[in-house]
């Protein structure tokens, strides 16, 4: 990359308020970047940030509860006319051609290395894409963005109604989309264990 004359303004919206902090200071300690804002919703970004004049991009979790679900966020984030590189945990090659299809610039897992979330800002500011930590799994490519997101919170323990309230869904579409998820990932359909643990085993949540 050609050397900035100016650090690149980033924003970072990510709901995770240990993950925010922790891509804050990754961003903070590369020269080349500056932080001018950090926030847990889009909904709490203030208006001057939104706007090309004071930031150059924007990094975009797809996980915001009860405002934004999956490919939405990046929808939500692109008329701002401000590069959108997604960072997530969902990093299947099906999202992330959802997420370019949305206008996003870069594509990166949260399980990447911070160079390369680095390496992902630097390349959206000057108009390349970039993606890095695609996870090409058959079965995990197969679910929709808020099939996945169900089933990390079953893992987590919730019940139908706790998901349908953090995910602002009716609880009927928590429960088409738990059925919907066991199908496809040829899951025992009787109970939830299985969807559970096929979460555990995909990383969407940390092993006990």
């Amino acid at each position: 990359m050609a050397h900035e004359l100016h650090p690149v303004r980033v924003l970072v919206i990510d709901d995770h308020e240990l993950t925010r902090s922790g891509v804050v200071a990754e961003l903070k300690a590369d020269a080349r970047l500056e932080v001018v804002g950090a926030f847990g919703s889009i909904r709490t970004v203030p208006l001057p940030a939104t706007e090309p004049a004071n930031t150059d991009v924007v990094i975009v979790d797809l996980s915001l509860p009860n405002e934004a679900a999956g490919i939405q966020a990046v929808e939500r984030v692109v008329p701002w006319g401000i590069p959108v590189v997604v960072c997530t945990m969902f990093a299947t090659s099906m999202i992330r051609d959802q997420a370019k299809a949305a206008g996003a610039s870069a594509f990166v897992s949260k399980r990447s290395a911070a160079l390369q979330l680095i390496d992902a800002v630097l390349s959206a500011h000057h108009g390349v894409y970039f993606e890095a930590g695609i996870e090409f799994l058959d079965d995990h490519a197969q679910l929709s963005p808020a099939e996945i997101e169900v089933a990390r919170r079953v893992a987590q323990g919730m019940a139908s109604p706790e998901i349908a309230r953090d995910l602002n869904r009716p609880k009927r579409s928590v429960d088409g989309l738990i059925t919907s998820a066991q199908r496809k990932l040829g899951l025992d359909g009787r109970t939830r264990s299985s969807l559970a643990a096929w979460a555990v085993r995909a990383g969407l949540v940390p092993e006990e």
